[in-house]
């Protein structure tokens, strides 16, 4: 069979709006095609892996729904290519869009950002790629997230700052800071039973005691007592209304939401 047959058996199966995986997998499996552009001038050679296995890793992504960044270990995220741990949790779209409108957003800023449970450090690592003029901070719990931020960062020759230690006692040793993004645990345990997806991620970068409003109810008091310019924090669908409930307790900060209601940024009000 060659890459253009198997081409053509994938888009029977998978249809055309998928040739996005197809290709990671192709890159994935094989060691001569690693760009569309190898698919093209080599479509017509026979392939050079084992076909049983990749259809294992299609059946992976669309029947078992795995992350394809646990299939892979790697993902396209701002434009980078970021190496993913199997145990560190996999970004999704929503995470890259709120740090592409981050990074849109503040061009010419200057300042100290915190990346606050940071995982890959995708988000913390294409800010500061993007925004080199910002002082970046990558903050994680645990060390197999703050390990392979310290990867991502080597190998993309991104100078910042990484630190292994609890966010909440982390910001309590802060008295400010000029900004910061976080993608923080909110998936209750009703809807982490309920989801396919999230069997294949580490549940301490997902569940969130309070019905997933702990880590909001603890930033928004820190917000409260500090001085800070804005704070950017990735939201699960179910939790707009428990967000607003929440806010109110806070008359110095002013709520937004932003793509579709899936993050938020927090300012103080003037």
């Amino acid at each position: 069979m060659t890459f253009n047959q198997l081409f053509s058996a994938f888009r029977s199966k998978y249809d055309n709006s998928h040739d996005v995986i197809f290709f990671d997998l192709i890159a994935y499996c094989s060691k001569t095609i690693k760009t569309k552009e190898d698919f093209i001038s080599k479509r017509n050679n026979e392939i050079n892996f084992s076909i049983k296995r990749f259809w294992k890793y299609c059946d992976d992504y669309f029947k078992k729904e795995k992350p394809l960044a646990h299939i892979t270990g790697h993902t396209t995220f701002c434009g980078l290519n970021f190496i993913i741990d199997k145990k560190v949790l996999a970004p999704r779209e929503i995470t890259e869009q709120m740090t592409l409108d981050f990074i849109a957003k503040h061009k010419n800023v200057k300042g100290k950002l915190f990346d606050l449970c940071c995982g890959s450090g995708c988000i913390g690592i294409s800010i500061k790629k993007h925004l080199p003029q910002l002082d970046v901070t990558c903050i994680d719990k645990y060390w197999k997230p703050i390990l392979n931020t310290h990867e991502n960062a080597r190998r993309l020759k991104t100078p910042l700052t990484i630190d292994c230690k609890d966010v909440f006692e982390y910001l309590n040793h802060k008295s400010s800071v000029d900004y910061i993004i976080s993608n923080p645990p909110y998936i209750n345990q009703v809807n982490f039973s309920n989801t396919k997806m999230y069997k294949w991620e580490d549940k301490k970068a997902l569940i969130a005691k309070e019905n997933g409003m702990y880590f909001y109810k603890r930033y928004f008091a820190w917000l409260d007592k500090h001085t800070f310019k804005e704070a950017w924090f990735e939201i699960g669908y179910d939790l707009v209304e428990a967000l607003k409930q929440e806010i109110r307790q806070y008359p110095s900060l002013k709520m937004t939401f932003g793509h579709d209601n899936q993050y938020i940024v927090i300012k103080r009000k003037l």
